[in-house]
């Protein structure tokens, strides 16, 4: 049905039905990518990339260089955010980013949101996953890695955030001590639910950044208790061979 709607859109768009057929063949059924290839067509462009994401990569490119830097910030939360938390991590007044924000939901990049999650603050949403992957693909490395550490730090602040979300942005940042504080937050709220899965998840992706001995212990141990629980033989094996190995 969104497809219908987008044609029918596209009739009052585009110059010929030929033009239309073509833009629906290049989308593959994809209704956003039929979307934003319309959205194309209304710009006056002639030619288009070969995929969605290039596509929305594209639109983002076209808009103006201060309103991409607010795309990027809020990108680093994920689809959902609040403006306070966007003005703190590019170090900025909130009614300014507040008047970015809204520039973007003009051009349709964005839209407001009312999940409840922030409290004081206007939340926004991307339109959808892809201008958000598009957003946060144009971050460079070290600028991504600072707005992930600062991102962490308004979340704690502001409370309500789960230990897992706080994991993956401290992680992100490269912050040693936070992540390693945060990955036992989580570990302890994965063993309540004697969650195997989300216990060697964190293990295996903070392992890299160097878990001191005595809490890579816990960890194993508290791996083993939990696959114990659930009876995920491989996983108790691989827990128990470790900490084995680790006998003095």
């Amino acid at each position: 049905r969104h497809t219908r709607c987008i044609c029918d859109w596209s009739s009052d768009v585009c110059s010929s039905d030929l033009l239309i057929e073509e833009l629906v063949r290049k989308s593959g059924g994809n209704p956003f990518f039929l979307e934003e290839l319309v959205r194309g067509v209304a710009a006056g462009r002639e030619t288009f990339p070969e995929t969605v994401l290039a596509v929305v990569e594209d639109r983002i490119a076209q808009v103006a260089p201060a309103l991409r830097r607010v795309l990027r910030g809020a990108s680093v939360f994920g689809e959902r955010f609040g403006a306070e938390g966007v003005a703190h991590v590019l170090g900025e007044r909130v009614v300014d980013v507040v008047r970015s924000l809204e520039e973007l939901v003009l051009l349709e990049l964005l839209e407001r949101s009312s999940s409840g999650r922030f409290e004081d603050t206007q939340e926004y949403a991307f339109q959808n996953a892809l201008a958000r992957d598009a957003a946060y693909g144009m971050f460079p490395e070290h600028e991504r890695s600072l707005a992930h550490g600062e991102a962490a730090r308004w979340l704690e602040s502001v409370g309500g955030s789960n230990p897992g979300e706080l994991f993956e942005h401290y992680l992100a940042s490269g912050e040693r001590e936070p992540t390693l504080r945060w990955m036992r937050t989580a570990s302890k709220a994965a063993l309540s639910k004697c969650d195997a899965h989300t216990l060697k998840s964190l293990l295996s992706r903070c392992e890299p950044i160097g878990i001191p001995e005595e809490e890579l212990l816990d960890y194993l141990f508290w791996l083993g208790q939990a696959s114990t629980a659930t009876t995920n033989v491989p996983t108790l094996s691989m827990a128990s061979e470790r900490l084995a190995n680790m006998a003095p």
